[in-house]
């Protein structure tokens, strides 16, 4: 018998360990812990942006996560780096007019980031691009 009320108290305890092990991983998510962002990379392809037209290419970026990019252009684009918060719309990286740029940024945010360009001429332009995400 004691053997029998062991084995129950045994497993009442598994159970009661389980719960709060469950309660405290919902309450780490729902905290808003940061899952990890693995890194990324994107080969350069050839992209067509018409005339009057935008081109993005949106990623998730922890905080302090590095954004490598290199891109260059046909013609002129104006180019951004941005991301939304509620209504607001944030550009941690604006050129306009420009055939290509390279540079990093490090983001201050865990957000959706997205690389964008805008063809302001009258002619199609093709954009050749590619991006990492680092750790």
């Amino acid at each position: 018998m004691k053997l029998k009320q062991a084995l129950q108290s045994r497993l009442k305890l598994s159970m009661v360990a389980a719960a709060i092990f469950a309660w405290g991983m919902t309450a780490a998510t729902n905290a808003g812990a940061a899952a990890p962002v693995p890194e990324a990379k994107s080969t350069a392809k050839p992209v067509a942006i018409k005339p009057g037209k935008i081109y993005e290419k949106c990623m998730l970026l922890n905080a302090a996560q590095t954004l490598e990019y290199q891109f260059d252009a046909s013609a002129k684009v104006n180019f951004n780096l941005h991301y939304h918060k509620g209504d607001a719309i944030y550009y941690p990286l604006k050129t306009d007019r420009t055939l290509g740029e390279t540079g990093s940024y490090e983001s201050q945010v865990r957000e959706e980031f997205c690389l964008m360009w805008e063809n302001k001429t009258s002619a199609e332009v093709t954009l050749n691009y590619s991006y990492k995400v680092r750790k």
